[in-house]
């Protein structure tokens, strides 16, 4: 048996976990996950890095599942920040 090397390990993970995220997204939900506040801390631990100020009230609004959905597909969330692109910016000499 042939081993892999770290990048091409880590290529065919970074593969599979995009494979699953789009099937993921793609694919109707059967139930949405609960929104109880025990429930949205716990995917907020687990997801990402812990709840910052107003997450929780956020995500009770929205939804749990839009939450995980966004963090899955971070292109497919709303950035009004970045509505006017990038600014230019000039080299300093």
């Amino acid at each position: 048996m042939r081993r892999r090397s770290g990048a091409a390990s880590a290529a065919g993970a970074l593969a599979t976990v995009a494979a699953a995220a789009v099937a993921i997204a793609g694919a109707p939900h059967a139930a949405a996950p609960p929104g109880d506040q025990k429930t949205i801390v716990h995917a907020l631990n687990r997801v990402g890095f812990g709840p910052r100020p107003g997450d929780l009230e956020r995500i009770q609004t929205t939804g749990l599942q839009r939450y995980i959905d966004q963090q899955l597909l971070p292109e497919r969330a709303p950035d009004p920040g970045m509505a006017g692109g990038w600014p230019a910016w000039q080299a300093s000499a």
